[in-house]
Parts: structure tokens; sequence; C-alpha cells
């Protein structure tokens, strides 16, 4: 054959081989951004309890765990977890701090998908029914809703970045923006029911008291919003910066400032009781049988008596807490940043914990009798306790 001619059919070979690769590829990407991102049938419809709910206050008292725990299952991510995971029936959703979201089947054990995310933003997944909402951390189109099933949006807000963990109460979502503030978002219908605006901004997630949304900002303002009109009921701005998420369980509003306080204020405004701690918290405290426990950046894990404020136990962690604390009907969980799952019992003695290969900065959530947490090294694990009683721990 003519050399010349040769050389120009493989270069047609190679032209057609780059065509169909190409299809081939755009036929896959085309399959996977297809899929939708709240699968259309949940397998079951199991409690699930996440550390967003009850009006920030991670006590779960429906939740019994067993200790020791062992290691079920364990996952690997596209990059660190971020700081909340959420589910739904069995479907566990896992945002990844390389703007990635990733679902797993937590009764079949398998991932279902590893899909980024709009404008490659990190952020935060919440289901609500038969919607998975996404709230992105960058990007004009900030919030978005999937219906069950479909594989396109249902809607996308202009919110322009999402601040912290938006909060939902019934059909309102709420949610802090860098440029708008705090809004209510009809998650029913994808509109912005209200905003509002304040001197400092909003970097924690609100809190619920019945029909009152209570947010604090970083110039010190702490402020009872009415849920439906956003109306203000009452403001209080004379604190330091809030530094940590508020937390309430209904009768308590638990507030922890820059300057190491700690105040408690009533549902309708009227300051409790306050005291000064001996180190700042900036992890989310939680109400837990009558008590305020709390991690201070000096390692310190701290209860207190919710009425009073009297200091009934110290847990020395030797390290810094890395999540927020969540409690069950026995125990309180906590990740460190020296790598470790710690459970303590009511009393501050230790009962079980567990050493990962990463820093602990995902809060846990809990699924059936298991615990589900995560870790920087690009883990999620899924415990599960044995019928072992390990006895009664020491206080460090």
């Amino acid at each position: 054959m003519n050399p010349v001619m040769r050389r120009k059919d493989l270069q047609e070979q190679n032209r057609l081989l780059k065509l169909v690769s190409g299809l081939l590829i755009g036929i896959l990407l085309y399959q996977g951004c297809a899929r939708p991102l709240l699968p259309g049938k949940n397998a079951e419809n199991g409690p699930v309890f996440l550390p967003a709910d009850s009006g920030n206050n991670a006590w779960f008292p429906e939740v019994s765990l067993q200790v020791p725990m062992e290691l079920e299952i364990e996952y690997r991510t596209s990059s660190a977890p971020g700081a909340l995971l959420a589910a739904q029936g069995n479907w566990l959703f896992v945002p990844t701090e390389d703007g990635r979201l990733e679902c797993y089947d937590m009764r079949q054990k398998r991932r279902l998908y590893r899909r980024k995310l709009p404008n490659g933003s990190p952020g935060y997944a919440i289901p609500a029914g038969k919607l998975l909402i996404l709230a992105l951390r960058f990007g004009q189109e900030s919030i978005l809703a999937w219906r069950e099933g479909q594989p396109k949006a249902a809607w996308k807000l202009n919110f322009h970045g999402v601040t912290a963990f938006p909060q939902l109460y019934g059909s309102l979502l709420f949610a802090a923006s860098l440029q708008k503030g705090l809004g209510a978002v009809d998650v029913r219908k994808g509109v912005l029911k209200w905003t509002r605006t304040f001197k400092g901004q909003v970097w924690h997630p609100p809190a619920a008291v019945d029909s009152l949304i209570v947010v604090g900002t970083d110039c010190g303002e702490v402020i009872a919003l009415v849920g439906q009109t956003g109306k203000t009921l009452w403001e209080k701005s004379r604190f330091p910066p809030v530094v940590a998420p508020i937390v309430t369980d209904g009768s308590r509003i638990v507030i922890c400032t820059a300057d190491s306080g700690l105040t408690v204020l009533a549902p309708d405004g009227r300051t409790l009781w306050g005291k000064h701690l001996p180190s700042v918290v900036f992890r989310a405290p939680v109400i837990w049988e009558g008590k305020i426990v709390l991690a201070g950046q000096d390692g310190m894990v701290r209860a207190l008596a919710a009425d009073s404020g009297k200091q009934l136990w110290v847990y020395p962690t030797d390290t810094v807490v890395g999540t927020s604390l969540a409690a069950t009907d026995k125990f309180l969980l906590f990740g460190t940043l020296d790598r470790r799952l710690v459970m303590l019992d009511e009393k501050g003695n230790l009962r079980f914990e567990l050493k990962v290969h990463g820093r602990v900065r995902t809060a846990p959530l809990f699924w059936k009798s298991r615990l589900v947490f995560g870790s920087e090294d690009r883990s999620i694990y899924i415990l599960k306790g044995t019928d072992y009683d390990a006895g009664n721990g020491e206080n460090r």
C-alpha cells in the first residue's frame, strides 16, 4: 500500500476511535448526572436522629447504644467529610470538602453515587421528606432542591452562599447568607418568604423555641424572630460575639460568647443565669438530663447544672474537641482532634473510645442502634453495639 494512503487510513481510524470514545464518555457522564440525588425507593423508613434536630440540641433519649461498640463498616470518601452528615431512612448523605455529595445505602452497605455539587462548592444536605435540599457555601444559586427519584433540580434559589447549616422546621428552611443575613425559604415552593439583616453576621445555625427562631451574630446580638414572619419578638445587643451554635431545650436558651461567657435565657428573653468559663466554647453544647455540657478550647468537657450553673463534673480530653456534642439515653459523645471518638456516661466516666486514623470533626448521627461519624482521613464509620457491658469507668 502507498505509504501516504496508509498514513491517511491510520489518521482516519484514530479520528473515528476518538469520536467513539468521546461518545461513550458523554453517555457515561450523562447517566451519572441523570441519577437522582434522592433515590426514588427507600427500602426502610426507620428513625434517624441527626445532630441538627431538636432546636440544635442534640440530645436523643430515644437512642440506646450498647458499649463496647465495634466497627460494622467503613466507607472511603473522595475527601474529608463535612462537619454534619444527613440521612433519611437507610440513605446516608455525605457532603465532602472537595465539593461532592456521596450517598450510601446503610442497609445494603454500598455506595449509590458520588456527585460533584453545583459550582464545585462544599455544602450541606438537608432531607425533607420527598425533597433533598442542598445548601452551598459559595455561588449565586446556593440553595437547591431535588424531588424523590428526579434527576433535575425541582427549584433553585439565589442566596449567594450559605454561612452555616440551615435549619428545617416544618416547611420553612432558615438559612444564613453573607449578603442576605437570615432568610426563611418555603421548601414546598422554593421561594424566599422573608429576609432579615443585622448589624453583625450570622455564622451559626439558628435554634427553634416553639414558633420562634433565635440567632446570634458576631456583633453580640441575640435576636428572637417569629418564624412565619421574621418579626423581632425580643433582642439582646450587649453580648460579646456569639461564637458557638445557640442551643435550646424549649425552656432554656444557651449562648456561648467570645469572652468565655455562658448565658442562659428563658424563651421570653429573660436572663436566668450566667457565668464565665475557664475557656471559650466554639462547639455546640448539649442540654442533657438536667445538665448543660460544654467542650472548652482548653480540652475540658464540663457538665453544669442547667438550673444554676453549678459545676457537676469535668472530663479532661488531653486535646481539643472537634465536633458538636451529642447525647443518647445514657451516653455523651464527641470526636477529638487527636483522632478519637469518645463516649462518657452521665457522671463523666469514660465508657468507650475508638482511635481512628484522622481527626474527628464530623458530628455523630444515629441510625437504628448504629453510630455513624466521620474523620478527616476520608473515612465514614458505622459502629454497632455488642452484648458485652464494659462496666463502670473512672474519671481521669
